[in-house]
């Protein structure tokens, strides 16, 4: 959750927001006109792919400061110091927020109806050809 902002705090981040988009739209478009001049000067080795990712780096780095990316530890929960004693406690059955379908090992099984009337015997018909 998102602490809530003064007003001067989000002007802020509005602003660095802004660069970030700035310097997205450029990389864009100078990447796009790197490809061109590779692709207008006969191909080859792919060189634009250094800019692509130099930069590309860059860009990542300015987003993961202003907060946009998602922490490592909730892509990769393993990386939580608690990590392995809420594992083992999971492997062993003793965890308490584990999904519903993992809660049960018991197997249901489904009894067949069973009948409470007995069949009744059609009547004959007598009915005259």
């Amino acid at each position: 959750m998102t602490p809530h902002l003064t007003q001067k705090e989000a002007l802020e981040k509005a602003k660095d927001l802004r660069k970030l988009y700035s310097h997205l739209t450029v990389y864009g478009l100078v990447n796009f006109a790197s490809i061109l001049i590779w692709l207008m000067s006969g191909g080859g080795y792919f060189w634009p792919i250094w800019i692509l990712v130099g930069w590309g780096i860059g860009l990542v780095l300015e987003a993961a400061a202003l907060g946009l990316l998602p922490l490592m530890t909730d892509v990769f929960p393993f990386l939580r110091p608690d990590w392995e004693e809420k594992e083992a406690k999971r492997m062993m059955g003793n965890i308490v927020d584990k999904p519903q379908s993992l809660m049960s090992t018991e197997v249901k099984t489904v009894s067949k109806p069973v009948l409470t009337k007995k069949p009744v015997a059609k009547k004959s018909s007598s009915r005259k050809k």
